[in-house]
């Protein structure tokens, strides 16, 4: 994003009120701002800000302004500096993600125009989906371990699953915090993705089974990290963890026909669990 303005107390504060009106024209404002995004045609990330925020805070009951505020704010968030600024943008644009999820229908979706005068249907929730695996759940888990928190890391037990419905945007936090969680393992990564997938593990019932599958894959990684480290406990107590999750998977019932390839790999799985157990026993046992 070409920057030729940016105001640290505008971005965090903004000048537009939560309580006006939800537009009816706030999907083609947002496109609009992408496609001049896009082009390199937008001139100032403070207006980018405040038309984005405006959107995301009065229109938290329509899908597709949600999707789209969540893909610019990640956009904004990389074109400024200020660690509480691109903390707070992170901030919501998980929040504008979880809002998409929510909001969706499977109705209608609102169509927007082109410059040229093309029409097309607006669909950003794959888009979404994208972003929060591969950069938002992660970003946010970074920052977690430079001492910006998020609350998806507060330690108290989930009430409810934070999606509704088929829940399957919890897919996608969930994902990215495998990832993250054994790239920043030494630095304590690993526990936070673990308790954080725990606690949605324990409330998002329509998709214990996939959440049962990035447990295993996520303390499998962990004993792996453990053990490089000389750690021979952690390495033994997350491969028995790895196992018994993946043990879980394979009788459990499968809550999201997407979770079926997987479980047609299960044999091979379980095998390379078991290896790992043993390596990780057999290590301890040598370095005792």
């Amino acid at each position: 994003m070409k920057i030729l303005l940016i105001s640290v107390l505008g971005i965090l504060f903004g000048f537009l009120t939560a309580n006006a009106q939800c537009p009816e024209t706030a999907e083609q404002a947002l496109f609009n701002m992408k496609m001049a995004d896009q082009a390199g045609q937008v001139s100032s990330v403070q207006d980018a800000y405040n038309l984005t925020n405006a959107a995301f805070e009065r229109c938290p009951d329509r899908s597709e302004v949600q999707g789209l505020a969540s893909e610019l704010l990640v956009r904004i968030a990389s074109a400024v500096t200020d660690k509480e600024v691109k903390f707070t943008l992170w901030s919501k644009a998980y929040a504008a993600a979880v809002n998409n999820h929510n909001a969706f229908n499977g109705g209608i979706s609102p169509t927007v125009t082109f410059g040229n005068g093309n029409v097309r249907t607006l669909y950003p929730y794959a888009t979404v989906s994208n972003i929060m695996a591969n950069h938002i759940s992660q970003q946010l888990l970074e920052f977690a371990l430079h001492g910006q928190v998020h609350p998806i890391f507060n330690p108290e037990p989930l009430t409810a699953c934070p999606y509704n419905r088929q829940q399957n945007r919890v897919r996608d936090e969930g994902l990215g915090l495998r990832h993250a969680g054994a790239r920043f393992y030494h630095q304590g990564g690993a526990q936070l993705a673990l308790d954080r997938l725990k606690r949605l593990h324990t409330v998002c019932d329509e998709q214990k089974s996939y959440l049962t599958l990035l447990l295993a894959e996520l303390h499998g990684a962990s004993s792996y990290y453990a053990s490089q480290a000389n750690q021979y406990d952690f390495a033994v107590d997350h491969a028995e963890k790895s196992l018994d999750y993946y043990e879980t998977f394979n009788t459990m019932k499968l809550n999201d026909s997407s979770d079926k390839d997987e479980r047609r790999g299960m044999p091979s799985k379980l095998k390379d669990a078991k290896e790992v157990l043993t390596k990780a026993k057999d290590r301890r046992e040598t370095y005792k």
